[in-house]
């Protein structure tokens, strides 16, 4: 059976689902028989006009002439909304027998973003009924669609959480962060993902005004880019001097640099909350602070639950309160022996529960059926 994974998402571009996307395709158990449709090359879709997404109808039409007359095909749809859309459209003119079938992956905030409009909402249910199966990234995520269609898809419904490849530890750091940052007798907390507000840089940003008065050595620093960073930097401009300079934003950083931070973190602090429908589905980033680890505080009631577990591999906090999140810094702070503890944990949990390898078969033996 040949696959496609059709994707607008895909490294070199930056995020969690391009990532989750390079380690599916890397450890496919049969990786002479998957192919990546993606759009770094803006071939799917349009920069103006409507729909945008037109020219993905001919990429995948064009893909999928070139399979041999007896060999099986299997899409995995990266994102249900637009390219849901296009292998849909692609069936209507289809045989029943011909039809292809697909897998739609759903990541959290895609799925709420749907639901925005009526007409969104109703191409996402025509897709679902024809899909073969809808893979979420987490517990969370597939308690999203269940609410959001009211348990119409629940046959179809698996969870499969995003994994990490261990070998990923060995690249940690030849980066040397003391001499360059002064960080020798510091107490580091370090975020790194885009910036915005469902990662919750700003409700540390807040609770790092308190935390000064009772860690004196405590530093912030974080990383990434979005929306949301002059913002972010506007915030720390508002505080007084000797406070700014216990807040870094560090730009743009290599990977190398990003494991090295991981690892010299005393904790690695993204305590995401759900903003208007923007959700944390999963977050790969809370496993690879555990491959390098380090505890992590991250925000309850949203997808992270499945890869944080409270008070073993770190801590979970309402993320939309500073005074959650000092609170569990402070007692990270006051026990050194629990951040050991919860960064072995987390070194644990994420070699042996969150497997690439593992996962990626899962995925496989699901749409192979």
């Amino acid at each position: 059976m040949k696959t496609i994974l059709f994707t607008l998402e895909y490294p070199p571009f930056k995020g969690g689902v391009a990532e989750y996307y390079r380690g599916l395709v890397e450890n496919w158990p049969k990786p002479d028989k998957i192919s990546v449709l993606h759009n770094n090359a803006g071939q799917l879709e349009k920069k103006s006009g409507w729909p945008r997404w037109w020219p993905a109808i001919w990429v995948l039409r064009s893909e999928i002439k070139k399979l041999k007359s007896n060999e099986r095909l299997h899409i995995i749809v990266g994102q249900i909304l637009p390219l849901g859309i296009v292998v849909f459209i692609l069936n209507l003119f289809r045989l029943k027998k011909n039809k292809i079938p697909f897998t739609v992956i759903i990541h959290g905030t895609d799925i709420n973003y749907t639901f925005r409009f009526k007409r969104k909402r109703m191409l996402a249910k025509l897709i679902l009924k024809q899909a073969k199966n809808i893979i979420c990234n987490s517990r969370y995520t597939d308690g999203i669609v269940e609410k959001r269609f009211a348990k119409q898809f629940n046959n179809k419904l698996k969870v499969v959480n995003p994994g990490i490849t261990p070998t990923v530890g060995h690249r940690l750091l030849a980066v040397d962060l003391e001499k360059k940052f002064n960080l020798k007798n510091k107490f580091i907390l370090f975020s790194v993902g885009r910036l915005v507000k469902r990662k919750g840089v700003d409700m540390t940003i807040e609770a790092i005004v308190e935390l000064v008065k009772k860690i004196p050595n405590i530093e912030y620093f974080f990383t990434g880019d979005g929306p949301d960073r002059q913002y972010l930097l506007d915030l720390i401009k508002m505080q007084k001097p000797k406070l700014q300079e216990k807040i870094h934003y560090l730009g743009k950083i290599t990977d190398q640099e990003k494991w090295a931070w991981l690892r010299r973190a005393d904790i690695f602090c993204l305590p995401g909350r759900n903003t208007h429908g923007d959700v944390e589905g999963f977050g790969i980033v809370y496993l690879e602070a555990g491959l390098a680890g380090t505890p992590v505080i991250a925000g309850r009631g949203n997808g992270s639950e499945d890869a944080v577990e409270d008070y073993e591999s770190g801590i979970l906090v309402d993320g939309g309160s500073p005074d959650d999140i000092m609170e569990a810094v402070l007692e990270m702070h006051r026990k050194p022996s629990l951040r050991v503890q919860m960064g072995e944990e987390g070194t644990r949990r994420a070699l042996k529960d969150f497997n690439w390898r593992e996962k990626a078969y899962q995925i496989y033996k699901i749409i192979s059926k």
